[in-house]
Order: structure tokens, then sequence, then C-alpha cells
């Protein structure tokens, strides 16, 4: 089977003319090729090689990018979160206290009331 020189991914079917990966033409000789067409095509391939190796490491770096980029909208979504049921819990345990204090103060209303009433009464006596 044949292997692309460029990226080295193999080739799917047997006559295959460009590489599925890369665009890369495979290209079969069925005689010796001259030195000037050898050099011709070794530089080529070095080219092609250097632009495929450059074109992966920019598509792995957008690649971890956007991973970093997401990986931080869920750190940050967590945040939120977090900060969210501290809200909530403090209104809850403040909401308790509150209606605690109004109760009281419902008791010491009614207690200072009767305290009132019955000195009131004391002196009619």
């Amino acid at each position: 089977m044949l292997v692309c020189p460029v990226c080295e991914t193999k080739a799917k079917k047997e006559n295959q003319e460009y590489c599925l990966n890369c665009a890369w033409e495979l290209e079969y000789y069925f005689s010796e090729l001259s030195e000037e067409e050898q050099k011709r095509y070794e530089d080529k391939l070095k080219i092609a090689q250097k632009s495929y190796a450059k074109s992966n490491t920019i598509s792995l770096n957008k690649r971890t990018f956007i991973e970093s980029f997401f990986n931080l909208i869920k750190l940050i979504l967590i945040l939120i979160g977090i900060l969210v049921g501290s809200v909530i819990i403090t209104k809850i345990i403040l909401g308790e206290s509150k209606s605690i204090e109004t109760s009281v103060n419902k008791e010491v209303n009614s207690s200072t009331k009767l305290d009132t009433t019955s000195r009131e009464y004391n002196r009619t006596r």
C-alpha cells in the first residue's frame, strides 16, 4: 500500500492520485527519474513537508486555544454557580434570622404590652 511522503497517510485506493489528507499528488513513476527531475521532486517534497508540518502545528495551536477557552468558560460557570449558591444560602440564612428577629420583636412587643397593661391595672386598683 502506498504511503504519502508528506503526511505519511496510507492511500485508501490502490491507484489513488492525491493524498486525501494533505492533497499531495501521489506520483507513480514507471522509469527512473533524471537527476534534475529527482532534485525538483525532492525540493517540492521538502516544501510540502514543511508546509504540512506548519499547518498541522497551527491547527494544533488553534485546537489547544479553543480547548483552553472552553475550559476557562466552564471554570467561570462553575465559579458563578458557587457564587450564586453562596448568595442563595446566605439569603436563606439571613431570611431565617430575620424571621427569628421578627418573632423576637413580636414577643418583646407583646410582653411590653402585657407589662403596660398590668401596670395600668394595678394603678386602677
